[in-house]
């Protein structure tokens, strides 16, 4: 495993999305355009879980990436990584159960494939 000599990478990947994350947005501005502050301190909330989560396992894990951009989250790592699609799936199952405090939902899939995953295409 690792880098094939054709440049790809066999990674799995979770693609992570926050469902009607639009609408939380448009529900953090007041009719009046300032911010609601409640629901954009939930929405700050929401994302710091993500992250928080998502990247826990990373810093025992070197070779797991954690790319997030707005509601999106893609996690990756080596397909050889002993345990850790186990591990992902928990973090996902826990990202979920405390997502749903602040009324969000996400709806995720995994694969695996070769891929081409360089930091410098990020």
């Amino acid at each position: 495993m690792g880098i094939k000599e054709d440049g790809y990478t066999e990674k799995v990947v979770a693609f992570i999305d926050v469902l009607g994350f639009k609408n939380h947005i448009y529900e953090s501005i007041n009719t009046d355009n300032s911010t609601n502050e409640v629901k954009f301190n939930e929405i700050q909330a929401a994302l710091n879980i993500i992250i928080e989560i998502a990247d826990a396992d990373s810093l025992m894990n070197m070779n797991r990436e954690v790319t997030q951009f707005s509601d999106s989250i893609i996690i990756s790592f080596m397909v050889n990584e002993k345990s850790e699609v186990f591990h992902t799936l928990i973090e996902l199952l826990h990202m979920n159960m405390e997502l749903l405090r602040y009324g969000f939902l996400i709806r995720n899939s995994q694969t695996n494939n070769a891929l081409m995953w360089r930091s410098q295409h990020r």
